[in-house]
């Protein structure tokens, strides 16, 4: 049955409760507005079955806890002081808008499956591990500052138009030896902007786990770039990259295929852009760092709204920038034996 308007406050010392009252078997509900309210609660209530909310969710106090159920959020999540508390064999359905966070304790709150699928997108304002199914059908999944979405799934990410704003972490759950393949589905500046890192060579190690984002610099950022990339210094793409690993991974070589949107492609020549990876000294770990270009140099191609760059033959990780390369000058110390 579908219920107007519920509110649930002041529930404690209870380990399980399903929607609208404790049930000792599954039950599920379908809610038109559902307020968690539940500041003195001492432990997680979870729910006993699928919940459906058409207008909103809104979790006030204390935490909820999915479970192994499906919950479908179609209007507004307005999670404020509260939490919701992820599960093995949890699924949520995002066809709303708003912010969620999941909790309490930080670094362990993971779901199976979560679905995107709103022009509005949603805000997420916690850790959260995905462990197998991301799909991110329409809409922006934006990840707060200081937090990040992790994803284990033996699969690609899916998506139609959707993407990620904020920090994606790719985490291989199995080893796994090249070659492999992973595309992070990200973006900023309002466009989609994605990374593929492709690996030729070598093993990954179990629960390795490599961090990606991408951020545009403005004007000034781009001037403020370390020499020695060998751009035209205004002939640099604003869009820059970045893949970190958990830990330093050995014995691999990999490929990066950047995607620049058109839009941020005016006023560079396209087929004279070159990728370089500024990296730290000596290609890893503290210090000063240096500018590195591909062993097997740039190859170029526009597709569906994108110009793709794919850098080849890499073996640690960094920053990955664009820009047109400067001229080679030739500069002769003595003249040659055999000219006139």
């Amino acid at each position: 049955s579908r219920r107007r308007h519920t509110r649930f406050r002041g529930v404690t010392g209870v380990q399980t409760c399903a929607l609208p009252i404790c049930f000792p078997v599954t039950i599920d509900q379908v809610f038109q507005n559902l307020i968690w309210d539940n500041a003195s609660q001492t432990v997680t209530q979870t729910l006993h079955g699928a919940i459906t909310v058409s207008n909103s969710l809104e979790v006030k106090n204390g935490t909820l806890g999915i479970g192994l159920n499906g919950v479908t959020l179609n209007g507004t999540v307005p999670v404020t002081d509260g939490w919701l508390q992820g599960a093995l064999g949890a699924t949520l359905f995002v066809n709303g808008t708003g912010n969620m966070r999941f909790g309490p304790v930080a670094d362990n709150q993971f779901i199976d499956a979560r679905y995107l699928n709103n022009e509005s997108g949603i805000v997420l304002n916690s850790n959260l591990k995905v462990r197998d199914v991301l799909s991110l059908t329409k809409g922006v999944l934006t990840v707060s500052d200081s937090y990040e979405l992790k994803f284990s799934g033996a699969n690609q990410i899916s998506r139609s138009s959707g993407y990620i704003v904020g920090d994606l972490r790719r985490v291989f759950s199995t080893q796994v030896t090249a070659p492999t393949s992973f595309t992070y589905p990200i973006g900023s500046g309002g466009v989609y902007a994605p990374i593929t890192l492709s690996f030729t060579q070598g093993t990954i190690p179990a629960e390795t786990g490599i961090l990606g984002r991408t951020l545009l610099q403005n004007a000034a950022g781009i001037s403020g770039r370390q020499s020695g990339s060998g751009f035209k210094s205004d002939k640099q793409a604003a869009r820059y990259w970045s893949l970190v690993p958990d830990n330093a991974l050995t014995g691999i070589t990999y490929n990066v295929t950047m995607n620049i949107p058109d839009a941020e492609l005016t006023g560079l020549t396209f087929n004279a852009l070159a990728v370089r990876k500024l990296s730290g000294s000596g290609g890893s770990g503290p210090g000063s760092k240096q500018w590195k270009a591909p062993t097997g140099g740039t190859s170029r191609s526009l597709s569906g709204g994108l110009g793709s760059l794919t850098a080849t033959g890499f073996t640690d990780f960094s920053e990955f920038y664009a820009g047109e390369q400067q001229p080679v000058k030739l500069a002769f110390i003595e003249q040659p034996s055999n000219t006139v």
